[in-house]
């Protein structure tokens, strides 16, 4: 039962009964009572009902479509309509087990061996999430409720750990930012206008993207009041499959600036594809718990792996990168997998020791595959993170060809770091893809 229904389910029984209890409309349904709680929450927030201890109720004032409030998203702001942007027209991308758990997660709920404990801890944290529709409208906003408010980090802004931006593009394919969220970030909730721009003559493709680090509990989308809004335009390229992408927490988005400056949000616009980014910081390690996870999600045709970081040997990776692709390749032989290395970083010019652990890693990785490919499997592919920074790419030189200025902290990428990976992984993906021959 896809979210539209479960929650037109609930709100029948709400209408019914007047009353809707949270384990009894779970057990119906067959879903959790988290989800339950979500799909009460998102249907408060539209004012179609009331939440109560133990279930809904009717709204006090039952609303109508046009009796919403005129409230503005922010003093002497624009007049607002509120949506559910897990309903059509609107449409989410990469949360790959949306449909079946109601959550704004990347992991799914139920597994057949619970998720390793810091797996777990970041598998609400919404990295690569991203909500797409059109509309003509001068503004949009949103309301966003996260389980908590920023947590501090020296090295992750709170625009990145619990903001949202947005880009427009008016169909001719090229996206441009046009609005951050801005908010306090030591409150839980918070409205924010994303965007105010002329009103566009025809509407425009919009991506907003999720936060890599809170736990979004409930997102509304604001657009001008009486905007009709519409099913976004087609992904470019959606027929050539989704992105898998899992490792620490470079993949997973440390320290880009805002969300659409990850390496999978860049990724996605210049491909024209959706991505599942199942990165996890500090806890990519290649866990067989985690490889049964991966290979529920559907429709993949690249898994792009690079663990290293996590990995705190060279055995430790060796052992856990091959099970960690023997439990994938047992439902999944039609993915093709690119096993890649770490790019240089800063930190290498002085700490020699690290540059030899990384190329010994890296060797190890390079080694895997071969093993593979030789016993048989022709959709494995090694690529070296170490070229990505190299004079091939006809990207920089000098100092950034060596990674020195391509980090926020000497490790984690910076924007320019994550823009440098993102057109070397797309060179290669699509070299690939090009000639047609298996990697």
């Amino acid at each position: 039962m896809i979210i539209r229904q479960r929650q037109e389910a609930l709100l029948a029984l709400v209408r019914r009964d007047g009353f809707c209890d949270s384990e009894s409309a779970a057990r119906a349904l067959n879903v959790s009572v988290q989800t339950i709680k979500r799909d009460f929450l998102q249907l408060e927030q539209l004012g179609q009902l009331r939440r109560v201890r133990g279930g809904a109720t009717l709204p006090e004032v039952p609303a109508q479509p046009d009796e919403r409030p005129e409230k503005p998203a922010q003093p002497d702001g624009p007049a607002i309509d509120w949506y559910n942007p897990a309903i059509a027209p609107f449409r989410l991308l990469g949360f790959p087990f949306f449909e079946r758990d109601g959550l704004y997660r990347r992991y799914p709920l139920r597994l057949r061996l619970p998720l390793p404990a810091g797996t777990e801890a970041y598998a609400n944290s919404p990295s690569g999430g991203q909500i797409r529709f059109r509309a003509r409208t001068a503004a949009v906003a949103l309301r966003v409720r996260l389980r908590a408010p920023y947590s501090p980090s020296y090295n992750v802004m709170p625009l990145l750990s619990g903001g949202f931006d947005i880009y427009a593009s008016d169909g001719d394919g090229r996206y441009t930012l046009i609005g951050v969220s801005k908010y306090d970030p030591r409150l839980d909730s918070y409205e924010s206008v994303l965007c105010s721009i002329p009103l566009p003559d025809r509407p425009l493709d919009f991506i907003i993207n999720f936060p890599i680090n809170e736990t979004v509990e409930s997102v509304l989308v604001g657009v001008d009041r009486g905007c009709e809004v519409l099913p976004p335009l087609p992904l470019p390229e959606e027929d050539r499959g989704k992105i898998l992408v899992y490792g620490g927490s470079i993949l997973h988005g440390f320290c880009a600036s805002r969300p659409g400056m990850t390496m999978t949000s860049q990724l996605s616009r210049r491909l024209g594809r959706e991505i599942y980014n199942l990165a996890v910081n500090g806890n990519g390690k290649c866990e067989d718990e985690t490889a049964y996870a991966l290979r529920e999600c559907e429709g993949v045709r690249w898994l792009i792996l690079s663990p290293e970081g996590n990995c705190p040997t060279v055995d430790w990776l060796d052992e856990h990168m091959r099970s960690f692709i023997r439990i994938v390749r047992e439902t999944r032989p039609e993915w093709n997998i690119a096993v890649m290395s770490f790019m240089r970083e800063a930190r290498e010019r002085f700490q020699t020791d690290y540059r030899a652990l990384r190329l010994a890693k890296r060797d190890c990785q390079r080694k895997i595959v071969e093993d593979l490919r030789a016993a048989g499997d022709r959709r494995i592919v090694f690529w070296d993170g170490g070229d990505f920074t190299g004079a091939d790419e006809d990207i920089m030189d000098g100092a950034f060809s060596q990674g020195e200025e391509c980090t926020a902290d000497f490790q984690h990428k910076s924007d320019m770091g994550f823009f440098i990976m993102t057109k070397a992984i797309e060179k290669r993906l699509r070299a690939f893809e090009a000639a047609e021959v298996q990697p």
